[in-house]
C-alpha cells in the first residue's frame, strides 16, 4: 500500500486484485440482469450522486468474498499512517456507482472512521475530452 499526503487526511492506494474485481463485476451483472434484484439493491435514493444506478451490495456477499481482503487493507493503512490497529472491524455500506455520461457525483461526506472507493471499470478514453478546460488554473 502507498500512502499519500496531498491535503488533509491521508490516502491509501493498493491496486485491486482482478479476482475481486470479477467477483464484484459479476455480482453487479447478476442484480441489473433482475428487475426484481436491481429494485431490491437500488441505494440511489440514500447518496447524494446524479447517478441512475447506484447498487447496494449484499452483507452475505460483503462478508464471503470482501470483508478478509477490506479488512487487510484498512489495517495496512491505519498501521502506515497513524500507527494504530483497529479493534473492532465492520462495514457499514458498501454500494456499486454505475456511473455514465452526464451523470456526477458532487462533493460530498461519508460517515464511519475510514472511506473508501474502488474503480472497476474505467473508459479508456476517460482522459480524452473534445473540450478545452478555460479556467485560470490550466495555463
Amino acid at each position: 500500500m502507498k500512502i499519500l499526503s496531498p491535503f488533509g487526511p491521508k490516502l491509501g492506494k493498493i491496486k485491486i486484485p482482478s479476482n475481486i474485481v470479477s467477483l464484484l463485476n459479476k455480482e453487479v451483472d447478476k442484480i441489473i440482469d433482475s428487475k426484481s434484484k436491481t429494485k431490491k439493491s437500488d441505494y440511489s435514493k440514500k447518496v447524494v450522486g446524479q447517478v441512475y444506478q447506484e447498487i447496494q451490495i449484499s452483507k452475505n456477499f460483503i462478508d464471503k468474498y470482501l470483508k478478509k481482503f477490506i479488512k487487510k487493507q484498512v489495517s495496512t493503512y491505519l498501521k502506515k499512517s497513524f500507527n494504530i490497529m483497529p479493534k473492532k472491524f465492520s462495514i457499514k455500506n458498501l454500494w456499486v456507482v454505475r456511473q455514465f455520461k452526464n451523470e456526477y457525483n458532487p462533493v460530498h461526506y461519508h460517515d464511519g472512521f475510514v472511506s473508501a472507493v474502488g474503480y472497476l471499470m474505467v473508459p479508456k478514453n476517460l482522459t480524452k475530452s473534445k473540450k478545452k478546460n478555460k479556467n485560470k488554473w490550466n495555463n
